[in-house]
């Protein structure tokens, strides 16, 4: 082979070589700006959603803002648990407002149904008195199967007591039947019925505490005889509190927002005829009242806070008497309330009346409490 035809040939190769490292060079590079290019494509997409949703940051937030606010007042509607001794004290409640007695009672374990924002439970059945540590609202419910007898205007009263009770209750089922005493002239109505539950726990929700007052025994367990006189668990339940309205150390007034007199939804004081000692909430959602009472100097005093906005008084007496004047909802669009969170760490007891609270949405719910704290 001549020396021209081998320069020829490796002149060839090197050209060859040049193009096939260039061809593969080339192809690896197109694959990488093809995924760089997919890969920015799905960012400016996300890039004009994020851009679009920040021009409507201001509406987006109201809107949050104001479903929470409903979500909190649909909450109002259903206790934090359905503990046992709650249903006893509210059967035995409607006995003694009404004519209507239950003769039978049987209770269920309450069960799980439903978790919000995930679905329905697995409908395991639950301790009453479980407290729930997640950030999970739990829906739970019970069938209480009640046989009952009364008189007609009783079991009127009884159904609409139940339709109308603060919390939602149902009755899935029912039966009556009409008997006459030819000897008292009198109709009686027995029956029996189901009536249904729902509570809902979950992060600050804190069970009712019932107030169980009830004698236990008698005067002599060899015989039976006698009788144990039952004595007050709290120097106010006799009256259910009525005489806090009377005499107290501190007033929560709850009325519709933008009202004529104060324009104020939540208003406190420990004296409503100094200015100083008022603390108020104009907005109309549910406000957060925070009241503390401790000792300092061997004094006790008592701190009530809005936001920002407190106020501290000293007691000068053994207990701590609030009254709650609430008023009744005007319309869907009214939602101004309060939650109290309380923090006794003193002996000093904590007695709240509420009066004339909303019967269905109340503008007063409790929150978390420390110490000694009873509601009427």
């Amino acid at each position: 082979m001549k020396k021209s035809d081998v320069q020829i040939l490796l002149v060839i190769l090197g050209i060859a070589i040049l193009v096939l490292g260039y061809l593969f060079g080339f192809k690896k590079e197109k694959e990488k700006l093809d995924t760089a290019e997919e890969t920015n494509s799905t960012l400016r997409v996300q890039l004009a959603e994020l851009q679009e949703k920040a021009k409507q940051k201001d509406q987006l937030l109201a809107e949050t803002d104001e479903y929470n606010k409903l979500f909190e007042k649909e909450l109002t509607k259903y206790p934090a648990d359905l503990n046992q001794e709650t249903a006893v004290a509210f059967l035995k409640g409607v006995e003694e407002q009404m004519e209507y007695n239950h003769v039978v009672v049987g209770f269920q374990r309450p069960a799980e149904f439903y978790i919000l924002g995930q679905g329905a439970a697995e409908g395991a059945s639950v301790v009453a008195d479980d407290v729930d540590t997640s950030e999970s609202y739990i829906c739970t419910d019970s069938a209480y199967t009640i046989s009952f007898e009364g008189s007609y205007e009783g079991i009127k009263q009884y159904l609409d007591y139940i339709a109308n009770y603060k919390y939602f209750m149902n009755i899935s089922n029912i039966n009556v039947t009409r008997s006459y005493n030819e000897q008292t002239n009198d109709e009686i109505y027995q029956g029996n019925l189901t009536l249904n539950g729902y509570a809902v726990s979950g992060p600050d929700r804190t069970p009712e505490q019932p107030n169980v007052d009830v004698p236990n025994g008698v005067g002599n367990i060899f015989t039976g005889g006698g009788s144990i006189t039952p004595q007050s668990t709290n120097k106010f339940d006799s009256d259910q509190g009525a005489s806090i309205v009377s005499d107290h150390d501190l007033t929560i007034g709850l009325v519709k927002a933008d009202n004529d007199t104060t324009k104020a939804s939540v208003l406190v004081a420990s004296d409503e005829t100094k200015e100083e000692t008022i603390v108020s909430y104009e907005g109309n959602d549910v406000a957060t009242l925070d009241i503390s009472v401790q000792e300092k100097d061997g004094k006790n005093y008592v701190t009530y806070m809005i936001g920002s906005n407190q106020y501290e008084a000293e007691l000068l007496s053994k207990d701590l008497k609030i009254l709650v004047a609430s008023t009744a909802r005007v319309d869907s669009e009214d939602l101004s309330g309060v939650k109290v969170n309380i923090s006794n760490s003193t002996d000093v007891a904590v007695y709240i009346k509420v009066q004339g609270d909303d019967s269905t949405s109340p503008r007063f719910t409790l929150g978390t409490k420390t110490g000694s704290v009873t509601v009427y």
